[in-house]
């Protein structure tokens, strides 16, 4: 049975449009889903989470807060999947994704669709991406990816730092990592598709000439890959950039 609970946060911009959070589970995944209500959706972005994190990265702390709620204030409902907790983009949290992808684009009642990931997030993202959505609105029409926004996304999984190589290898469970390694995609899963990254070059966990921008090299030819700088570590709060997030989208999106 599908439980929905239902948060409305007070304290909004107009007094006719609330940010509300909804719980529910999908494929068996706890989600957390926010959106404003009087105001008209147009489109989903499924947020991918990183790793130690869940769905409740929407509500984590102020950095996200932020970013959903000027996310939702420019007509955007956001969603988040536990997706099987640290499983670094393993096929099967590509399927809790694309299921929640289904669901979404059934609530909502669009087919525009982007992806926002952050750090071990970016991998499930890229590939689904890559291999696309398979499934359909109520309307029958196929799930439109209009972009992939990423915080210092991951996208090597052949060299992850040693801390993590155990907790891949166990979310694989003897499969081969590399085969989801975004890196590993042939050039055609990335003709015309559309990519942004926040990026540091000081991030000391997924460092960003070996992921960032060496996607950036491999693909920049068929792709339109740009980035934009951060400063800090990993996840430094001014690597999670909602306004500019919001302006990238919505040059992405039809008339």
């Amino acid at each position: 049975m599908l439980v929905v609970v239902m948060t409305v946060i007070a304290g909004c911009s107009s007094a006719s449009a609330e940010l509300v959070f909804v719980r529910t589970t999908v494929d068996g995944q706890n989600v957390l889903e926010a959106y404003k209500t009087q105001t008209r959706i147009r489109a989903v972005v499924v947020f991918f989470h990183g790793l130690d994190r869940d769905a409740n990265i929407l509500d984590l702390d102020q950095p996200h807060r932020d970013l959903v709620r000027t996310l939702t204030d420019a007509g955007y409902a956001v969603v988040a999947s536990d997706a099987g907790g640290n499983a670094f983009g393993n096929p099967s949290s590509q399927r809790n994704y694309a299921a929640l992808i289904r669901d979404s684009g059934k609530r909502y009642r669009t087919n525009e669709t982007y992806f926002l990931a952050e750090s071990m997030g970016t991998v499930a993202a890229m590939n689904l991406m890559a291999k696309g959505v398979d499934q359909g609105t109520e309307q029958g029409t196929d799930v439109s990816v209009r972009g992939l926004a990423a915080i210092n996304p991951l996208l090597n999984l052949e060299h992850v730092p040693p801390t993590y190589r155990s907790a891949v290898q166990a979310s694989y469970a003897g499969s081969a990592a590399a085969t989801q390694s975004p890196l590993a995609l042939p050039l055609s899963a990335m003709v015309g598709r559309y990519v942004r990254f926040y990026v540091t070059p000081a991030d000391s966990v997924v460092p960003t000439d070996g992921n960032a921008l060496a996607f950036q090299r491999r693909f920049g030819g068929v792709a339109n890959v740009s980035t934009a700088p951060c400063s800090g570590d990993h996840l430094d709060p001014s690597c999670i950039q909602g306004s500019d997030v919001v302006s990238w989208f919505d040059t992405l999106l039809p008339p």
